[in-house]
This record gives structure tokens, sequence and C-alpha cells, in this order.
């Protein structure tokens, strides 16, 4: 019998042991557990603070970068085109025979285009007044030049402008040679040999001056040579 009571104690010994262990483990599971729950959430965050770190420092880089870009479209915005202005004064000092040429051929090609406009008894059909035509031939020729010219050629009535019958003004010869001088930027002569039953033998002079951008006729003279 007592050995029987002695045995008993013994295994209910045993078993009051063992769930002390197994309580201890438990709590050391869980400890273990709620260490490693807030490891990650530690990690977690710190990731978090580095991906808005990292994402700053981008944001930062990207806004240096476009302001540098900007900076340097405003500085080449505001540096002036010295090579495009120095052309375009190259361009203007320069006064070939090429471009002679054209500024009488615009001339020649203006005046017949007026007087082939007109009705059968030769009013033109464009203008109505001297002063209109004076206006349309500036474009051509100097202010006292288109005075003379339209004085010369045209003649105003009540019902409007017609043409003087005479002969038409000696206009430059294209194909034939013809010289070209240039006393100065603002002044260029042109002469040329002309010769033909109805005129005879004569030099032309045209006098041309530079008005603002655009060159023009200022003067026109003819000089018997036989």
């Amino acid at each position: 019998m007592k050995k029987i009571l002695f045995i008993s104690l013994l295994l209910l010994g045993t078993i009051v042991l063992s769930s002390c262990g197994m309580s201890e483990s438990e709590d050391e599971v869980e400890t273990n557990n709620n260490q490693t729950e807030e490891q990650q959430d530690e990690l977690q965050n710190n990731q978090e603070e580095n991906n808005e770190s990292t994402e700053n420092t981008s944001n930062e880089k990207e806004d240096g970068n476009s302001n540098r870009h900007e900076n340097t479209d405003n500085t080449s915005e505001e540096q002036p085109n010295l090579n495009s202005n120095h052309s375009d004064e190259q361009n203007t000092n320069l006064f070939d025979k090429e471009r002679a040429e054209v500024v009488l051929t615009d001339y020649k090609e203006a005046f017949n285009k007026i007087i082939n406009n007109t009705t059968d008894n030769q009013m033109l059909l464009e203008f109505g007044t001297k002063q209109d035509l004076v206006e349309h031939f500036k474009d051509f020729m100097s202010e006292d030049l288109a005075q003379s010219m339209t004085d010369t050629y045209f003649q105003e009535k009540q019902d409007g402008l017609y043409i003087v019958p005479m002969d038409a003004p000696i206009f430059l010869q294209e194909e034939e040679p013809f010289a070209l001088s240039k006393p100065d930027d603002e002044t260029a002569t042109v002469v040329q040999e002309r010769k033909n039953e109805l005129m005879g033998h004569v030099k032309v002079e045209y006098t041309l001056t530079k008005n603002n951008d655009s060159w023009v006729i200022d003067d026109i003279k003819t000089t018997e040579l036989d």
C-alpha cells in the first residue's frame, strides 16, 4: 500500500513538472514570436523610411536637373544671335550687279504693268489719281523721281488717270552688258550703252540709293554719244 501511494505521488509530481515545463515553453515561444513581430515591424519601418529617403533624393535630383535645364534655356534665349545680326548686316551692305539688275527689272515691270492695265482709251484701271500713282512708284524709286515720272507720262482728268502718248522710258536691257560702280554704301550707279534707230547711240546712267533696307532708283540720265 505504501509503495502504491509512493508511486502515485511520484507520477503526480512528474505530471506537475511537465505542465510547468510546457507552460514555460509556451511563454518562451510567445515571447519569441512577439520579438520576431517587433523585428519585422522595425525592418518594415526602416525599409519605408529608406524608400521615402530614396524618393526624396530622386525628386531633388529631378528638380535640380529641371532647374539647370531651365537656366540653360533662359541663358540661350537671353543671348543675342550675333551671327544672325552680322549676317543680315552683310546681306544689306552687299550690292552687286545681280542685285542691281533685280532693282531695275522690278522698276520696268511695275511701269509696264500699269500701262498695260488700261481701257481702250488709255485710262488706267488700277489708279485714279496722280497721288495714288506716286505712292505706288515710291516702292521702286525716290519720291522726286516718282513725281517726275507721273507728271511726264500720265495726265489726270475728272474721270480718271490717262497715259500721255509718248515713248516709254529707257529701261535696262538685262541681256546686254552694263557697268556697276558703288562709290559708297548708300549709292550705286549702273551705266549701259544703247544703240538703235529710234534712240540713236546713247549712254543711260541709273543712280540707285539705299532707302532703309531697300534699294530704289533715284535718278535716270541719258547722254548722246554720237
